[in-house]
């Protein structure tokens, strides 16, 4: 049946605006875009800027709908860092906070699933469990209290089985003078609770304690009175939900108190505030990440370490919950607002490093930094892509990267609000996250492979969290990387050093193109990294540090 252009009009039109009231409607928007751009390939243009308006409106039904409808994960309602297996102990989904430690390095789940069998320790209940295991091998161990999922969990991960909870709890004095006031405790009921809080069982407490059985069984009994718990393994339940209370456990990557490797500042300007992140030592070295974490992940920020760079890597403004307005674009907001700060504070001569769209920052950053008579060292973009000189170019790529390019370059409200219904998707629990992940990454299945294993996933979840606050820029950077930034890589590459460094399999930021702009440049050169893709700074970081040490 033939089905005329008006009628791909309403279907989009229909689509958009039950995305933006039922974010669950999403695949129906995603068909129905696709379909439309098909029947509009010839005037594409023009069908965009008809459209648009449609999509506006769409945008601001969705953006008032946010705050009537939240849409928030069960697992996030627990601070503590929680990861949910399935029956056969295959991981489902985790909350933020042990996304955070996963992607960091400071959990390996393998290892951590591992010596959870073997130090479990039943404490009188089937199912509820409390015990010690390691985090990675070697590592300090957490107190874990392991338990069925609940009736929320499960309705939003249907495949949920057991729910694992890490503490962050350290006994300390506080803690202890907080369960003695509460509860009414002796010194020696607290030196008891702290056993069991510990994983240890009654015969361990009595020999460590160097008390009987007898005794330590009746300070067991005395807590249990006193806390009103009706067993050994809900007291200590209720003492991991205690020790969390006040001490919010939000271990992920914008707050890691626990990782030392780096340090974080915050800076005052007329501009506002900016959030920014420092480690390693050598040359110095500026860092744009853009909508991946400043931070970026250990084993990044090792090999930049490794590499002899000193680096700083500011978050774009609006990023860390500073004040920014929603249609400010925040890469425009740090050049205008932080270039000189950031320039000297490196000093002269400082590198200039890009991931993914932050490279295009990179090299625009370089740029205002030369025009006001600064120094640049040299550009690194990893992932970053050629300039775009004509939309066209991109033919040659998927079509869902064809459509995001084309709705970037003529409607951008559309793409605005296809990120503003994935976030809305991505918050509602794994099955969420798992359709999200699949659509960033089912057009490279080299990446894609990648995502059954435990640290990509992480961090690739990581990072969309991270970016997801703000789906507005998130179009702004597709939007830039099918833009012509030719004259801000010219710019520097007539006074320094430029090396791009890409996934020789990158499924939509082609490595032929980028080849073909180094070969019309000769300050600009090229590392291809084999059998990479989006992925090739957390696949390859090592191979990465070897490339960056030439500069340091």
């Amino acid at each position: 049946m033939n089905v005329n252009r008006s009628d791909r009009v309403l279907e989009l039109v229909s689509a958009a605006y039950g995305a933006a009231i039922e974010p669950e409607r999403f695949d129906d928007l995603l068909e129905a875009w696709d379909r439309w751009c098909e029947e509009f390939i010839d005037v594409e243009e023009v069908a965009f800027k008809t459209i648009s308006p449609q999509f506006e409106d769409a945008l601001s039904a969705s953006e008032r709908l946010e705050d009537k409808q939240p849409r928030v994960s069960a697992i996030e309602n627990t601070q503590a860092p929680l990861i949910v297996l399935d029956a056969d102990d295959h991981m489902v989904a985790v909350n933020a906070a042990a996304s955070g430690m996963i992607a960091r390095g400071d959990v390996d789940l393998k290892h951590l699933i591992g010596s959870r069998h073997t130090a479990k320790q039943n404490l009188g209940a089937e199912e509820i469990s409390a015990y010690r295991c390691q985090g990675v091998k070697g590592g300090p161990s957490y107190l874990t209290v392991e338990a069925s999922v609940t009736a929320a969990i499960k309705a939003q991960n249907p495949k949920a089985d057991t729910m694992i909870m890490l503490s962050l709890l350290e006994w300390d004095d506080a803690f202890s003078d907080q369960l003695k006031a509460r509860f009414n405790l002796s010194d020696a009921e607290l030196r008891v609770a702290r056993g069991l809080l510990e994983g240890r069982t009654a015969q361990e407490i009595s020999a460590t304690l160097n008390r009987s059985l007898a005794t330590v069984r009746s300070h067991i009994k005395a807590l249990l009175t006193k806390s009103g718990a009706r067993r050994q393994t809900e007291f200590v339940q209720l003492l991991t939900i205690l020790g969390q209370v006040g001490r919010k456990a939000d271990a992920t990557p914008e707050d890691d108190e626990l990782t030392s490797d780096f340090q974080s500042e915050t800076w005052i300007e007329p501009a506002g505030k900016l959030h920014v992140v420092r480690y390693g030592a050598g040359r110095p070295a500026i860092y744009f990440t853009t909508s991946s974490l400043p931070e970026e992940t250990k084993a990044v920020r090792a090999a930049f370490s490794d590499a002899g760079l000193a680096i700083m890597a500011p978050a774009r403004p609006g990023f860390r919950g500073e004040t920014a307005r929603a249609d400010e674009d925040a890469s425009i907001a740090l050049i205008e607002g932080w270039i000189d700060r950031l320039q000297k504070e490196a000093g002269p001569n400082a590198l200039f490093i890009g991931h993914r769209e932050g490279g295009i920052l990179a090299a625009k950053a370089a740029q205002a930094v030369l025009e006001r008579g600064g120094s640049v060292g040299g550009l690194i973009l990893i992932s970053t892509g050629a300039p775009t000189h004509n939309i066209a170019e991109f033919d040659d790529s998927p079509e869902t990267i064809k459509r995001s390019f084309r709705a970037a370059r003529f409607a951008k409200a559309g793409l605005t609000l296809g990120y503003h219904t994935a976030a809305r998707v991505f918050r509602s629990g794994s099955y969420g996250q798992d359709r999200i992940l699949e659509y960033f990454f089912r057009d490279s299945p080299v990446d894609a492979k990648l995502m059954s294993e435990p640290y990509y996933r992480q961090t690739m979840l990581a990072n969309l969290n991270y970016c997801f606050k703000h789906p507005s820029q998130i179009a702004r950077d597709v939007g830039d990387w099918g833009s012509d930034w030719s004259a801000a890589l010219d710019a520097v590459a007539s006074v320094a050093p430029v090396r791009f460094i890409h996934g020789d399999s990158h499924s939509f930021l082609l490595p032929s193109r980028i080849e073909d702009a180094a070969s019309k440049n000769d300050g600009v050169s090229l590392t291809l990294l084999g059998g990479s893709g989006q992925l090739a700074l957390y696949e390859q970081p090592q191979e990465i540090s070897f490339v960056l040490s030439a500069f340091a």
